[in-house]
C-alpha cells in the first residue's frame, strides 16, 4: 500500500472506487483496514463516494462490507444529483440494499436532493402509476392551542401533526369494516375561535370543538376540547363555515341552519334580546329561511359582522353592512338573507369573507370582491415568468392558467391558480371604533374615494410537477400552508412583508396522502388525509361441515388411480368357499339382489346412493383409500368392512367418544348394546389407536359419520317411491340411527330423526367445534401438531382439521404422507389423562404471533364469521396453548 492510499488516478477515482468497481472485496477489506483510509473520499467525474458505487451496481456484499466501517457516513450526497446511498438505491430498485442501509443506525431519511425530494419522494417519482387519493377519512392537527382549535385531549400545543381521534357516536362499524367503513370527512373550517367540520357519520355529520362562548358551539360550555356532535339538525351537514361567534351548517339538501352570537343579524333571522344587555345568543342550530324556499345553497363564508350563502347563481348577503354585503346601506344590520344584485352573471364557484370584504371565485375566471358599497375585480399576474421573459415572442402561456381557489384569513385574501401559482393580497382593517350605532343611516362611500388594495404578490410558483400546488390556506401574521402534487405540505413564513415574496419555506415531517390543508389566524394547522383503503376481508361462507366430510376417504370421488377397485378381489381364482362369503358380504353391504339395488337407484331422490357407492369402492377388507388415510387414528368395524375416522372430531361431536379418548384412553368402553370401543394396545406403525365397532347396518354407519363431521344426514327413507321389499331394510336404519343418537349423546340427530317428515338438523357442529378453544383441557392428548409462534408461544392443533381446512396445511399434512412420518414419531395412545402425545409433531411458525394465529385457527375450528374480530382479546384468552 501506499503512504497516499486516497490519491486519485487519471479518472478521478481512488483505489477503493476502482476496487468497488471492479467487484474485488478482498482488496476492498485490506484498503478498509487501512489507518488513513477517507471511505468517503468522492471521485471527480460525478462526486460519488465507494458506497454509491457498490449501491449502483448492486453489489449486497460490498455494500455490507463498506457499511461495517466504522466512519462510513450513509448520508453523504454525490455531487451531480445531491443523491445518497439511499437515494440510488430505491431509484434503482435495489431493495435489499435499500433494507441494509434503511438499519443503518445513523440513516436520515429527510435528507432531500437538489430537486427537494428525499429517498421516498424519490422512489414515488419512479412509479409508472401511483395510487389514487380517495376521500379523506383522517384529521391531522397542529401548530398553536391557545384557543383549543385542534381537537385534541389537552390544550397544549403540538409542533409535528397529530391524529384527531373522533369519538364517533354510532356502532354499526365492526370489523372487517372498519377501516373502510371509516366517516369521510367532507369538509374543515377553521375559525379563530373554533373548528367545525362535516362528515358522513349518518345522525352526528357535523362536529365542532375550540372555545364555546357566544354559544358558537351550540352548547353553554366554556371550551371543548374534542369534537363534539351538533344535534338537531335534519339531513346530512356537507358544508361549514365560521365567524368569529357564530357557525353556519349547509345540509345535503340545500338547507342553511345557523348557531352562535347573533349581535349584528350574521345569523340571518331577528332573535329575542335578553333583558340584561347580553348579546342575544342563539345555543342550538336554528334554520335560515330564504325568499325564495326551492332555492338549494351550495357554500357559504362568515366572518365577524356577516355571513354570505350562494346558490350556483345567486348570492346572498346578511349581517351588519360596513359596505361588504354587496348593496346600499339602510340601517345598520340586514335581518334575513337578501340577494345581491349587483354580482356579475356567471356560476358561482367559491365564496370568501373577511370582516370588511366579501369575495366571490366566478366561472368566468374572475375574482369580484364587494368592498365599501361596491364591487371591483382582482387583476392578477398571471404570467409564470420574470418581467423581461414577456419582451420575448413566446407562445400565450395564459391559456390555461386560471383562477382556481380563494382563501381568507382575518383581512387577508389568497387565490390559487390552475397551474399551482399562489397569490395573496389584503385590505386595510376596519377602525377599532367600528360597532352598532356609530354609522349613520345613509352611510356610503363615493367609488372615486375607494382605495384599492396593492396588486397581489405571487408567493409560489409551481416548478416541476410533484411541487405544483394543488390546496394552499393562509394562517397567522402572512404564513402559508400548501400541498403539492406530490403529496407534501410546506409552511411559508413571512420575513417581512406580510403579502410580499419574502418567504421561508419549510416542509412539514410525517405527512403524505394530504388532500387538503387549512390554517387560522391563532397559529393552528390542519391536513385532511386520505388513509389507504385496506382490502376488505371477505370471508366466504360455511364450509366447515363440507370440509370435514371431505377428509372421509368413503365420501370423496377419487380418480381412477386412486381407488381401491374391489371387483380385483371378486375375480379372485381362491376357491375357498368362505373367502368367497366374505368376498360377497364385503360387496352386498345391503344385503339385497340386483334388481332391488337398481331400483332404489332408479327412483331415488336422493345423494345417498352415490354416497353409499364411494363408500363401498374405496374401503375393503383392510381398511382405507390413499388419500388421507394417514390422518385416520380411528378405525370403524361395520359388518366386517372398515370406514376411518378422526378422534377429535368425534370427541367434539359426542361426550361418550370424549371419555373414551380422553378420560379412560386405555380402557375398553361398552355403549349400550351397539358401540364398542376397544384401544388398539398393540400400536402398530401407521395402524389407528382405536377400534370402534358398530353393531349395525354399513348404511348406518355412514349416514352417522356424515352427521359427526357435516351436522346432515340423507333419510332415504323419505322416498315417496321407494320399492316395498327395501320398506323394512330403510325403517331398521332409521332405528338404528336413531339408537345411535341415545347411545352417543348426539341431541340434535336424534331431534331430527324424531320429526316425521322434515329431517334438517340444528346446526351443532361449529359450536362443538369451538369447545377445543374454550374448554381445551377435555381435549387433551387429542392433538397431533404443535404450532410454534413468536415470543414463545406455541399453539396445539390437529393434522386432519387444518389439513382439510386450509391450502397451505393440506399441502403439508394430507399430500405429503412421507413429510410427516419422516419428523413424526410413533403415534401412541396416553398412558393417562394427564399425560400429552410425545409424538406430537411440531411446526416452526415463529413469524405469526398468538393472537393473529387464534382468529386464524378459531376460522379454520369454527367457521366463525366477522363477528371473531369483534373479541380479539377474548379470543387470545382463549387460545388453546401448547404443552410445556
Amino acid at each position: 500500500m501506499t503512504e497516499d492510499i486516497n490519491s486519485k488516478d487519471d479518472e478521478g477515482r481512488t483505489l477503493l472506487h476502482v476496487a468497488v468497481a471492479t467487484n474485488n472485496i478482498d482488496m476492498v477489506k485490506a484498503l478498509l483496514a487501512h489507518p488513513k483510509i477517507d471511505v468517503n473520499e468522492k471521485d471527480l467525474e460525478s462526486g460519488r463516494t465507494p458506497l454509491h458505487v457498490a449501491v449502483a451496481t448492486n453489489n449486497v456484499d460490498m455494500v455490507k462490507t463498506l457499511l461495517a466501517h466504522p466512519k462510513i457516513d450513509v448520508n453523504e450526497k454525490d455531487l451531480e444529483s445531491g443523491w445518497t446511498a439511499l437515494h440510488r438505491a430505491l431509484y434503482l430498485g435495489h431493495l435489499h440494499i435499500a433494507v441494509l442501509l434503511v438499519q443503518h443506525k445513523d440513516i436520515n431519511m429527510t435528507v432531500e436532493d437538489k430537486d427537494r425530494n428525499t429517498a421516498t419522494d424519490l422512489y414515488q417519482v419512479t412509479l409508472p402509476e401511483s395510487l389514487e387519493n380517495g376521500s379523506a377519512n383522517a384529521l391531522y392537527t397542529w401548530g398553536s392551542n391557545s384557543n383549543f382549535t385542534l381537537g385534541h385531549s389537552d390544550g397544549d400545543d403540538r409542533k409535528i401533526p397529530e391524529l384527531v381521534k373522533f369519538p364517533y357516536q354510532t356502532s354499526t362499524i365492526t370489523f372487517p369494516r372498519a377501516k373502510t367503513a371509516k366517516p369521510i370527512l367532507y369538509q374543515l373550517s377553521m375559525g379563530k375561535f373554533h373548528t367545525a367540520i362535516a362528515t358522513s357519520e349518518a345522525g352526528f355529520t357535523a362536529k365542532l370543538w375550540g372555545f364555546g362562548t357566544n354559544g358558537r358551539l351550540g352548547s353553554d360550555l366554556k371550551m371543548q376540547l374534542r369534537p363534539a356532535p351538533v344535534s338537531g339538525i335534519p339531513g346530512n351537514v356537507v358544508f361549514t363555515a365560521l365567524g368569529r361567534d357564530h357557525t353556519v351548517l349547509i345540509t345535503a339538501k340545500g338547507e342553511v341552519y345557523t348557531l352562535g352570537n347573533n349581535k349584528y343579524g350574521q345569523l340571518g333571522y331577528t332573535s329575542e334580546v335578553p333583558k340584561n344587555g347580553q348579546d342575544p345568543i342563539q345555543y342550538s342550530p336554528k334554520r335560515v329561511v330564504l325568499t325564495i324556499a326551492k332555492l338549494a345553497i351550495v357554500g357559504a363564508a362568515a366572518s365577524k359582522w356577516h355571513t354570505v350563502v350562494h346558490t350556483e347563481k345567486e348570492l346572498f348577503t346578511f349581517g351588519f353592512n360596513y359596505g361588504q354585503l354587496g348593496y346600499e346601506r339602510k340601517g345598520d344590520i340586514q335581518f334575513g338573507p337578501r340577494k345581491v344584485a349587483s354580482i356579475p352573471a356567471g356560476k358561482i364557484l367559491q365564496v370568501q369573507a373577511s370582516d370588511v370584504a366579501t369575495a366571490c371565485l366566478m366561472s368566468s375566471n374572475d375574482v369580484v370582491i364587494f368592498y365599501k358599497y361596491a364591487y371591483h375585480k382582482v387583476s392578477f399576474s398571471l404570467f409564470p415568468y420574470p418581467e423581461w421573459f414577456s419582451t420575448l415572442n413566446l407562445p400565450n402561456v395564459l391559456s390555461g392558467n386560471r383562477p382556481r381557489k380563494i382563501v381568507c384569513s382575518e383581512n387577508r385574501f389568497g387565490m390559487m391558480t390552475s397551474w399551482g401559482d399562489i397569490h395573496v393580497w389584503s385590505y386595510p382593517e376596519a377602525d377599532a371604533g367600528i360597532t352598532l350605532g356609530t354609522l349613520p343611516s345613509n352611510h356610503s362611500i363615493p367609488y372615486a374615494s375607494i382605495t384599492l388594495p396593492d396588486k397581489p404578490k405571487r408567493v409560489w410558483t409551481y416548478g416541476s410537477d410533484r411541487m405544483h400546488a394543488i390546496d394552499f390556506a393562509l394562517g397567522q401574521n402572512g404564513s402559508f400552508i400548501v400541498l403539492t402534487r406530490g403529496g407534501h405540505v410546506y409552511i411559508g413564513t413571512n420575513k417581512g412583508n406580510p403579502t410580499g415574496r419574502n418567504v421561508k419555506w419549510q416542509r412539514v415531517p410525517h405527512l403524505d396522502r394530504i388532500v387538503q390543508v387549512y390554517g387560522n389566524s391563532s397559529g393552528a394547522w390542519a391536513a385532511l388525509r386520505s388513509e389507504s383503503v385496506l382490502t376488505p376481508v371477505n370471508i366466504q361462507p360455511g364450509s366447515l361441515g363440507n370440509d370435514l366430510e371431505r377428509s372421509l376417504s368413503q365420501f370423496r370421488l377419487y380418480q381412477n388411480n386412486e381407488k381401491k377397485d374391489i371387483d380385483v378381489m371378486s375375480t379372485n381364482d381362491d376357491d375357498d368357499d368362505n373367502d368367497g362369503e366374505i368376498d360377497r358380504v364385503i360387496r352386498d353391504p345391503w344385503k339385497m339382489d340386483t334388481q332391488g339395488w337398481q331400483d332404489i337407484e332408479r327412483h331415488w331422490d336422493s345423494n345417498i346412493i352415490s354416497l353409499l357407492d364411494k363408500a363401498m369402492d374405496i374401503t375393503d377388507f383392510n381398511g382405507y383409500s390413499t388419500s388421507g388415510n394417514h390422518l385416520f387414528d380411528v378405525e370403524f368395524q361395520v359388518n366386517k368392512r372398515v370406514l376411518g375416522g378422526h378422534r377429535i372430531v368425534l370427541a367434539t361431536r359426542s361426550p361418550v367418544f370424549q371419555r373414551a379418548f380422553v378420560e379412560t384412553p386405555r380402557s375398553t368402553t361398552n355403549v349400550g348394546t351397539l358401540v364398542t370401543i376397544e384401544p388398539r394396545v398393540d400400536e402398530l406403525p401407521g395402524k389407528p389407536l382405536y377400534t370402534i365397532v358398530l353393531k349395525v347396518e354399513f348404511t348406518t354407519a355412514v349416514l352417522l359419520l356424515q352427521f359427526l363431521y357435516s351436522d346432515r344426514f340423507d333419510p332415504f327413507w323419505d322416498a315417496l317411491d321407494l320399492p316395498k321389499v327395501n320398506k323394512q331394510y330403510a325403517f331398521k336404519v332409521r332405528q338404528e340411527l336413531y339408537h345411535l343418537s341415545l347411545e352417543l349423546s348426539l341431541p340434535t340427530l336424534k331431534a331430527a330423526l324424531e320429526f316425521s317428515f322434515t329431517h334438517a338438523c340444528t346446526a351443532s357442529l361449529s359450536t362443538n367445534m369451538e369447545q377445543v378453544f374454550l374448554i381445551p383441557s377435555r381435549f387433551r392428548g387429542l392433538a397431533d401438531v404443535q404450532l410454534l409462534l413468536k415470543d414463545g408461544a406455541s399453539m396445539d392443533a390437529h393434522q386432519m382439521i387444518l389439513g382439510h381446512r386450509s391450502p397451505f396445511f393440506y399441502a403439508m399434512f394430507v399430500r405429503t404422507n412421507e413429510w410427516i412420518r419422516a419428523r413424526q414419531g410413533q403415534r401412541r395412545l396416553p398412558d393417562n389423562s394427564e399425560q400429552i402425545n410425545d409424538s406430537i409433531l411440531k411446526v416452526d411458525m415463529r413469524h405469526l404471533d398468538m393472537e393473529s394465529m387464534t382468529l386464524t385457527m378459531k376460522y379454520i375450528y369454527t367457521d366463525c364469521g366477522v363477528e371473531m374480530f369483534d373479541e380479539t382479546g377474548k379470543c387470545c384468552a382463549n387460545a388453546p396453548s401448547g404443552s410445556d
